[in-house]
């Protein structure tokens, strides 16, 4: 997404150095991703002992099936599917 918003210069400039980032876009996304990550850890964090199953595992919890098709589909993933951190970045 194509957005104009006006950003501390100085911040960008030395993420970007720090966390060795080629282009500021890199770097900007990087810290969102970072961001959105530590909302969604609060989150899991804040519905700690609410999904108690009957067994005393986490009624949400993924059979040993599935777990098994996750690290196989990861191990090796469909044809046509990316594993890029940022979607949005042109290839080089």
């Amino acid at each position: 997404m194509k957005t104009h918003i006006d950003l501390d210069a100085d911040l960008v400039e030395y993420v970007r150095e720090k966390g060795g980032y080629k282009t500021k876009k890199e770097a900007v996304n990087a810290a969102l991703r970072r961001m959105a990550s530590r909302f969604a850890a609060r989150e899991l964090l804040a519905m700690k002992g609410q999904f108690d199953g009957k067994d005393g595992r986490p009624s949400w919890h993924y059979d040993e099936d599935y777990l098994r098709y996750l690290k196989q589909e990861e191990a090796d993933p469909s044809p046509g599917t990316s594993r890029r951190d940022d979607p949005d970045e042109d290839p080089a």
